[in-house]
């Protein structure tokens, strides 16, 4: 026999508390490192296949951080910088500029993608 008066347990991933902002959703090393690194390496002349696959990784990690910020509910001009960053070097509707142009850009949009990685490495101090 069922018991209906008997009260449902709360499930495990409702949270009464707002969660630790330094715990909540961190980004993971590789997601900040490699556009990073991808893009201070994009200065030097690369074959085409680079540009093409560092634009898959910048896009996709733009997205995810932007995500994270945005989640989180601080830093909001960070996460709409980086929304900015993912529609630049998005892959399916490119922007066509000349190549001193890019190696500007690339340079400039590794900065933010730099200091999502130390400002968590300050967090975590």
């Amino acid at each position: 026999m069922v018991d209906c008066n008997r009260r449902l347990s709360r499930p495990s991933f409702a949270m009464d508390t707002p969660p630790n902002p330094a715990s909540a959703a961190r980004v993971p090393v590789a997601v900040w490192l490699c556009p990073t690194v991808g893009l201070a390496l994009a200065v030097a002349p690369m074959p085409y296949g680079y540009y093409t696959v560092l634009r898959i990784i910048v896009c996709l990690a733009a997205i995810f951080i932007a995500w994270v910020v945005l989640s989180r509910g601080t830093g909001r001009w960070l996460g709409w910088a980086f929304v900015g960053l993912a529609i630049l070097y998005n892959p399916v509707i490119r922007v066509h500029l000349d190549r001193d142009t890019w190696a500007i850009l690339n340079v400039l949009s590794a900065v933010p993608f730099a200091w999502v990685g130390w400002r968590q490495r300050s967090l975590r101090e």
